[in-house]
């Protein structure tokens, strides 16, 4: 599924995408609302390229090389979700108002941001990655990252 240059809102929900390559894809998307969606062996769960407003609220990412990868994004919100096993969680480049929040175990990298701004990752769970956090040319807050008030998994 591809959203592209969108002139109003968008919200996807409970839905499953499984053995794709890209099953999301937003591009020069505004004001999108990915919900309580499972992700399950594909190559990239969700990419986004220059879009803004976007919330990414309660998913679940199994098994896929990268999760979420987002470059030139503003006001993007990832948050309750949970990523278990894949090679990285979620990307970002490029991003500005960046919030994440969730659970990340065994993955190779769980969250790495690259030449961003206003990055905040809290209320997370870091657990048997072999990278937590990466950051890279980007001035981030880590706060509360200890045990949330929320479990994704059923």
């Amino acid at each position: 599924m591809e959203i592209h240059s969108n002139d109003k809102a968008c919200q996807i929900a409970d839905s499953i995408f499984e053995f794709a390559q890209t099953p999301l894809t937003l591009l020069s998307a505004e004001n999108v609302s990915v919900k309580n969606c499972e992700f399950r062996q594909n190559s990239i769960g969700i990419q986004g390229a220059d879009g803004r407003q976007i919330a990414i609220t309660g998913c679940i990412f199994d098994y896929t090389e990268t999760g979420i990868t987002l470059q030139s994004t503003a006001d993007v919100s990832v948050e309750s979700c949970e990523f278990r096993g894949n090679q990285n969680a979620v990307v970002v480049v490029d991003g500005q108002q960046v919030t994440i929040g969730g659970v990340f175990r065994e993955n190779g990298v769980g969250v790495e941001i690259q030449s961003s701004s206003k990055v905040e990752i809290s209320r997370s769970i870091l657990e048997q990655n072999k990278i937590g956090i990466r950051i890279i040319d980007t001035p981030a807050q880590i706060r509360s990252s200890h045990r949330p008030h929320y479990y994704v998994r059923k």
